[in-house]
């Protein structure tokens, strides 16, 4: 298992980088309503030299040398990083980036381990790497490897798992996202993610409860297919860490998106993924329906799932990653569904959006998000985007264990049956 998926001991760092020199890409920017000039973003780096081999294999990602580099910009930093990113603030863009010695008063943090704090970095220079130079990097860590698979094979293979599903659960991972859906005897056979909380959201993922109350019916067994919504880590972190074991040999169906060294090496720990066919919009069978999305960002290009068993009132439920509402394909976002999974853990996907509408009084709007996490997850944006839709405060239910007074209806892991 590379380290950067294993857990720092006592929480910290594991240990300092190897090299200064990293090549890392924008994979992900947190934005802040209250203050335009203010953002969060998140680059998955490897360490430069080891791009500068001529050919790179499975192994070899496998042992990658990658880091997270977690950018806080404000009005107060002036650091080469910040000010790289405030020039070209887009997702996919690479820099050439060199650490300064030490650990630096700066708004860079780098995370050695997936599960870590982030320990503070001085930055010595960002660049950005732009034309030919990009493309090169690009080539290097796209997943032109991993194949692709057969739409035939997989219509047929989730025919056979779709007579087998009786129930879903969407489990409190944190602030993640993984739910599945079940056997009458309770086993998993379709995974939707396998995520939880990472980063400074670590502490937001009970590991104990989880651990002691989970792994007999969240593993049962190696049977099954995983569904990645999109490649965002907390949303296959679990797999990568605890249940590597009871995941790794799982056959795993992912949207072939752009991604950094980050899902580029867990995509290496996986020993049967495949990739979406490229000749599938949707595949359908008796209760299931899946959809690639078709927007520009990682989020809005994933796979979207509906399930509709002969119980559920309505269009169903709605599984929809961190798809905004206004880029769901299909026609799905005018259904009326007897469950929604919020997107984006219950953020605003964008504020002209409106969410799904409710089916009926008893309808559930479900959010997977984990207490205190450093994104304000669920917002007050993402609430009026429900309500204005007609769903109720009285039908929302949140997984997180740990109630907040502005949340009081959090209640672990939720069924819908």
């Amino acid at each position: 298992m590379n380290r950067f998926f294993c857990s720092p001991p006592g929480g910290g760092p594991i240990d300092e980088p190897g090299s200064n020199r990293l090549i890392a890409r924008i994979d992900e920017i947190e934005s802040y309503p209250r203050d335009e000039g203010e953002f969060t973003a998140f680059l998955g780096a490897v360490e430069t030299r080891f791009l500068e081999k001529d050919e790179i294999s499975r192994r070899d990602w496998q042992e990658a040398p990658i880091s997270i580099l977690r950018v806080e910009v404000d009005k107060e930093a002036h650091d080469p990083l910040s000010e790289a990113l405030r020039e070209q603030r887009r997702e996919g863009s690479f820099f050439n980036i060199e650490l300064g010695a030490g650990r630096g008063e700066s708004s860079v943090f780098q995370h050695i381990s997936l599960f870590d704090e982030g320990i503070p970095r001085a930055i010595y220079k960002a660049v950005p790497i732009d034309g030919l130079d990009a493309d090169v990097v690009r080539g290097k860590h796209d997943l032109s490897d991993v194949e692709e698979a057969d739409q035939e094979w997989l219509e047929d293979r989730l025919t056979r798992l779709d007579s087998q599903l009786r129930t879903a659960r969407i489990y409190d991972v944190g602030q993640g996202s993984c739910a599945a859906l079940l056997t009458d005897g309770g086993k998993p056979r379709l995974f939707l993610d396998a995520g939880r909380g990472v980063l400074a959201n670590t502490r937001t993922f009970d590991r104990e409860w989880f651990w002691h109350d989970e792994p007999t019916h969240i593993c049962g067994g190696h049977a099954g297919l995983v569904l990645l919504s999109h490649w965002d880590w907390d949303h296959w972190a679990y797999a990568a860490k605890e249940g590597l074991e009871c995941f790794q040999e799982r056959i795993w169906i992912a949207p072939k998106q752009e991604v950094s060294a980050i899902h580029r090496a867990f995509a290496a720990q996986l020993d049967n993924l495949r990739l979406w066919p490229t000749s599938a919009s949707e595949i359908r069978t008796a209760t299931l329906k899946i959809l690639k999305a078709n927007g520009t960002s990682r989020n809005d290009s994933g796979l979207v799932t509906v399930w509709a068993p002969t119980w559920a009132k309505g269009d169903g439920v709605l599984f929809p990653g961190d798809c905004a509402y206004g880029a769901l394909p299909g026609g799905l976002a005018s259904g009326k569904y007897h469950a929604v999974v919020a997107s984006h853990h219950g953020a605003e996907s964008r504020p002209d959006h409106i969410a799904p509408p409710p089916h009926s009084l008893n309808s559930q709007w479900i959010i997977s998000s984990g207490a205190r996490n450093t994104f304000g997850h669920p917002t007050r944006a993402g609430h009026r985007q429900f309500t204005k839709s007609g769903w109720s405060f009285g039908q929302l239910r949140i997984t997180s264990r740990q109630s907040e007074p502005r949340w009081p209806r959090c209640i672990g892991d939720i069924d819908i049956r």
